[in-house]
């Protein structure tokens, strides 16, 4: 049941992510976002992350998202209409998926930071796909006061376990945060690189999609 669950609120997090890149409501793609950060709260909660599920839910949907919403409201939207919805170009479809698009060669043509974009999401996605982790690991060095996890990087567990891993069952002792933070930088190394990475593309991308 449980696992029926999760998958359930992991695919509705999919979905509510391919319409905040995909609509070109700001409105709407607001609250496609709001629907993405509760998902992954309720993903968090299910993993026994409840300080980072509460987290989401206080900073990311109680302040940034409505810190949006009010920035929305004081400038001037157009609306977007079903025959202006028919009229929407290539490029124009391209800006909304958050590509930059080159305007000055007038086609379909991604600009740089569109490519560097798309292909840095197909090496993440062939990366997690062909990952096959066992990150249930175990704690050595408890007592010198240091810790270092010892995971099975050639498991049999699967892209299954490296996501829900039984984070309450195999750290007992240590509580949410030291838990997230020993994760973060001692078990998914690879993974916060990658997010950083692509979080700096996505900050240079905004550049020519706001000078547009």
């Amino acid at each position: 049941m449980i696992s029926f669950i999760w998958c359930s609120i992991a695919i509705l997090a999919l979905l509510s992510c391919i319409f905040v890149v995909s609509t070109i409501d700001p409105v709407n793609r607001l609250v496609s976002l709001i629907g993405t950060y509760l998902a992954g709260s309720l993903l968090y909660a299910i993993l026994d992350y409840y300080f980072l599920s509460l987290t989401y839910i206080i900073v990311y949907v109680g302040a940034i998202a409505i810190l949006f919403l009010f920035v929305i409201m004081m400038i001037p939207v157009a609306p977007v209409t079903a025959t202006t919805m028919g009229k929407v170009t290539m490029d124009d479809s391209a800006e909304g998926m958050g590509l930059g698009v080159d305007q000055a060669s007038k086609g379909s043509n991604l600009s740089l930071i569109g490519k560097l974009a798309l292909a840095l999401g197909v090496v993440m996605s062939i990366l997690f796909i062909s990952l096959n982790v066992d990150v249930t690991g175990n704690l050595v060095g408890m007592e010198s006061g240091t810790m270092a996890i010892s995971s099975d990087w050639m498991g049999s567990q699967g892209i299954v376990a490296y996501f829900n891993p039984s984070w309450a069952t195999a750290y007992v002792s240590l509580s949410d945060v030291y838990t997230l933070g020993f994760m973060i930088y001692l078990a998914y190394p690879i993974s916060l690189i990658l997010i950083g990475l692509a979080l700096w593309i996505t900050l240079i991308g905004v550049i020519p999609l706001t000078s547009i």
